[in-house]
């Protein structure tokens, strides 16, 4: 199911939309391939995000119920994008990420895309990159370059600060995914430019 809720996730990272479209409209981006295979599940596929930072605060939300006071996303919404799947008492699966909500730039009317602003890798053991589409397969890398180059940031200011060591478990985490990543783009023939 890991596949199913990480192409759902990235049909919704991806999306273009109309001003004022509902979240519950971006919701079946998320479940889109989960249906595929006859399942789904029972919570929404993200939330608002405040400025006082309540986790669930609205008007914005996406499920797959209309919320009654969901007026429509805007730009600088900020909210999370996260569909999973849980199967009682044996495992559960869920991506998230906080992605905030921007204008299109060059489109002729007012469409609206999303940015991801949290930035954490996606376990590359559970994928199956054969099953990904091969604009599915360049999302990863992507995501994960900007994971790299934030981490590296924070990682050289603590660091100068002396708030951490030199070496961390994590950035050689990061340097590994980060190689198996060159080498399945050079293996499959998934180049990023």
């Amino acid at each position: 199911m890991t596949l199913q809720v990480l192409k759902g996730h990235i049909a919704v990272a991806q999306s273009i939309f109309p001003n004022k479209a509902t979240g519950h409209r971006l919701d079946s981006f998320a479940r889109k391939f989960l249906w595929d295979v006859k399942l789904d599940y029972a919570h929404g596929s993200g939330h608002g995000i405040g400025h006082y930072m309540n986790v669930h605060e609205g008007p914005q939300s996406m499920g797959s119920t209309p919320a009654e006071d969901d007026s429509g996303l805007e730009a600088d919404m900020f909210m999370s994008n996260e569909p999973g799947y849980y199967l009682q008492d044996d495992y559960g699966v869920r991506i998230e990420n906080i992605v905030r909500v921007g204008k299109v730039e060059d489109a002729p009317g007012e469409f609206l895309e999303l940015e991801t602003v949290s930035f954490v890798p996606i376990e590359m053991d559970l994928i199956d990159f054969q099953m990904l589409t091969p604009e599915e397969v360049r999302t990863i890398p992507l995501m994960h370059s900007k994971v790299i180059f934030c981490y590296q940031k924070q990682a050289f200011v603590c660091r100068f600060l002396g708030l951490m060591p030199t070496t961390s478990s994590v950035e050689r985490r990061l340097e590994i995914t980060s190689m198996k990543l060159v080498t399945l783009r050079t293996r499959r023939h998934y180049w990023l430019g």
